[in-house]
């Protein structure tokens, strides 16, 4: 778990959770990411951002949303990761 708010991390570790020291760690070793930010902004750049997770998480992570978000940008949130993977493929060639 990771949480800016130290004070919720050691609640949520003194009821037997693991800390992390930042997001990318959180996100390396577990099957389902809670992603709560206070607007679609953040979410953006919780995932995709300099400290972003989509290139952290192991495959078949379920990323949950659960910020003030529309269905349509969760949709548009999915096409941009398509399109980030297609670019890194054809850097590659």
């Amino acid at each position: 778990m990771f949480d800016l708010n130290k004070e919720s991390m050691l609640g949520f570790s003194w009821h037997g959770g693991s800390m992390e020291n930042s997001l990318i760690d959180s996100a390396k070793s577990i099957d389902i990411v809670l992603l709560m930010l206070v607007n679609a902004d953040h979410c953006f750049q919780g995932l995709f951002g300099e400290h972003g997770i989509v290139d952290h998480v192991k495959k078949n992570t379920v990323i949950i949303l659960g910020s003030p978000t529309s269905a349509s940008y969760a949709q548009e949130l999915e096409v941009y990761r398509l399109w980030r993977r297609v670019l890194m493929m054809l850097r590659n060639l």
